[in-house]
């Protein structure tokens, strides 16, 4: 950001493009969440942003231990799986919680996209300040990447931003794919469950 000669490296416009491209569907998504829940989903959704500042702090624990820390192979898994698997865990609950309340479903899948909306933000907001703040960091840590040698690009430091828009490009992505499942899921089996209750 703020890198002139970003842009003279091989597909830097569309690595830019696709994250301001999805941060633009990500605020008309957010209208589209608010008007699809109506005025009695409000206070769902108010609850649900909260769980995903939660969970943006998770990632940004995850974003932080990856990049901070050396730690080696298994151990290494071992210690940000749960952060990673966490917020898809929450986005679930979300949705069976939001089921059961309003028995709806789709109110249970907005409320986990809302959710993972929140969460995938805060997230990104953090990875791309990282990118400014912590550049010598990010690389020495992308320095011997296989995707920096495969690129054909020669500045470090531009691929350093290609690589946290590529990141940002697929959490956001990513989060809005798996919230819709696990927001199904979820919203599935909270219905089951108050129907039974």
């Amino acid at each position: 950001m703020f890198y002139p000669r970003f842009f003279d490296q091989p597909g830097s416009i569309t690595s830019a493009v696709g994250v301001t491209g999805l941060v633009a569907v990500y605020a008309a998504g957010t209208l589209i969440v608010f008007r699809a829940a109506g005025q009695a989903g409000c206070p769902v959704l108010r609850m649900a942003g909260l769980v995903g500042m939660g969970l943006g702090l998770i990632e940004v624990a995850n974003i932080s231990l990856e990049t901070f820390t050396d730690i080696p192979g298994r151990a290494g898994m071992a210690a940000t799986a749960p952060l990673i698997l966490g917020p898809f865990i929450g986005w679930g609950l979300v949705a069976v919680w939001t089921a059961r309340r309003t028995a709806g479903w789709r109110l249970g899948v907005l409320a986990a996209a809302w959710t993972a909306m929140v969460t995938m933000t805060i997230g990104v907001t953090y990875g791309l300040a990282l990118a400014l703040v912590a550049r010598p960091r990010m690389e020495t840590i992308l320095a011997g990447d296989p995707d920096f040698v495969r690129s054909g690009w020669l500045d470090l430091r531009a691929f350093v931003l290609a690589n946290t828009f590529d990141n940002a490009l697929t959490h956001l992505l990513g989060g809005l794919i798996v919230a819709t499942l696990v927001g199904l899921l979820g919203s599935l089996i909270g219905q089951v469950g108050s129907q039974r209750a």
